[in-house]
């Protein structure tokens, strides 16, 4: 599947706020019929609690017409990772990386935070311009 246009600049933003990147795409294979290519993952050592954060995470850049349609697919294929890492019992997080204005805008609505919060989705904002991360909402 083709990268998002994204993709290097979350990957970037990552790599300045500290992460490793590990895996690109990381591969998440239920059985040898079902396998699904997540953008990527990534690995930080936390010093205060002595260990790793690993995170895995898939890029969308919400360029259609319709915000509501992009969210649609993205939350269905995040919720199909989630179960899919879930089963496999891979203990990283997963989160959806967005870019800030959709996430200070569409991501902000009540109805959205409902569905977000209803869900579990964590989230990264990027700041597609300067290639930075802008926030983490777990």
């Amino acid at each position: 599947m083709a990268k998002d246009i994204y993709h290097q600049t979350v990957k970037d933003a990552l790599v300045s706020d500290g992460w490793r990147i590990v895996k690109d795409p990381y591969r998440l294979e239920i059985d040898p019929t079902l396998i699904y290519d997540i953008d990527l993952a990534a690995e930080r050592l936390i010093v205060a609690e002595k260990g790793i954060e690993q995170i895995i995470v898939e890029i969308k850049s919400f360029i259609n017409q319709s915000v509501a349609y992009d969210f649609h697919a993205a939350l269905g294929q995040y919720l199909v990772y989630k179960t899919g890492l879930e089963e496999i019992g891979e203990n990283s997080s997963l989160f959806l990386a967005v870019p800030v204005d959709t996430f200070d805008t569409f991501f902000q609505k009540i109805f959205i935070q409902k569905v977000l919060e209803k869900y579990g989705i964590k989230i990264i904002s990027f700041d597609p311009l300067n290639k930075i991360i802008s926030s983490w909402k777990k």
